[in-house]
């Protein structure tokens, strides 16, 4: 997942240390399902900086492992997610 070789990867809260997947097959990127593989945050092929992969454990992690019971409280984690996610996209 260098500049060289981009390699697609999901962004999803699942409450785990990583909220990234990469699909079992590489093929298979265009079927969402296949993306079941975590990719650690810490994995040399993304080169994430520490605060980076810090915001993305946090958000991560924050779901509940029930879900969420109310609509603002889901509301906050996904604009959280999406700022989260934008700036991992402009990395």
């Amino acid at each position: 997942m260098t500049v060289e070789e981009p390699c697609p990867v999901l962004v999803q809260a699942r409450g785990g240390p990583s909220p990234l997947y990469e699909p079992e097959d590489p093929a298979a990127y265009d079927d969402l399902g296949a993306y079941t593989r975590t990719v650690p945050l810490d994995d040399e092929r993304l080169a994430l900086p520490a605060d980076l992969a810090d915001a993305l454990r946090a958000w991560s992690r924050s779901r509940p492992a029930g879900g969420f019971t109310s609509r603002p409280d889901l509301r906050k984690h996904v604009k959280h997610g999406l700022a989260t996610t934008q700036q991992l996209g402009r990395f």
